[in-house]
């Protein structure tokens, strides 16, 4: 929330940030129109329009057609206990 409105204040972007006690309630706030936009991950935020009321896509058996993150698919062919972020890079 600091950021966006850093970044609305930054450019006079006018942006009116609306607090919501949930994901779900910020999404119905979308979904009704009493909020103009939802800033989210995008896979959560895939996963949300699938449970919506009118989604755009089949709510079950949804591919989300997101291909894995090389870094990730790396991680995954080499485990390691290292902490450093660095090690998955391969």
């Amino acid at each position: 929330m600091v950021q966006l409105t850093q970044a609305s204040s930054a450019r006079n972007l006018g942006v009116a940030v609306l607090v919501a006690k949930d994901q779900a309630e910020a999404f119905l706030m979308l979904e009704t129109g009493r909020a103009a936009a939802y800033v989210l991950d995008d896979v959560q935020l895939a996963v949300a329009i699938a449970r919506s009321k009118d989604p755009s896509v089949p709510p079950n058996g949804l591919n989300f057609r997101n291909p894995m993150p090389k870094v990730l698919r790396s991680a995954f062919a080499n485990p390691s206990d290292s902490a450093d972020p660095a090690s998955y890079e391969r």
